[in-house]
């Protein structure tokens, strides 16, 4: 299983994932790697193979949506109203699944 890590924000990471057509943004404070602020992850044509998990981890508490997109299954999950959490979203390949785990952070 392919895992995007946004808290290390590898471009080698994002590569893994070039296939699937998604766009990621990401802002990270000058000089500290301490978290980076993810504002929108949104796939577009997904495949039907597509299976994995993507850790979304030190998430600031500010507004952080996530799109899906596959024919016409749509959904958006807005998380702007949640503290520092760690989310991991789960897509299986069978029924296209999404699955969002919460867990605590530790205080930045």
């Amino acid at each position: 299983t392919e895992v995007l890590s946004t808290s290390r924000g590898s471009e080698t990471d994002i590569e893994k994932w070039r296939g699937l057509e998604f766009a990621l943004v990401i802002q990270a404070r000058p000089n500290d790697n301490s978290y980076y602020q993810l504002h929108t992850l949104c796939w577009t044509d997904l495949q039907p193979t597509l299976s994995g998990e993507i850790y979304l981890k030190w998430l600031p508490s500010k507004v952080v949506k996530c799109t899906l997109s596959k024919n016409d299954l749509e959904g958006t999950i807005e998380t702007n109203l949640l503290p520092e959490l760690l989310e991991v979203l789960k897509i299986d390949e069978n029924d296209f699944r999404g699955e969002f785990l919460l867990e605590n952070l530790p205080k930045r």
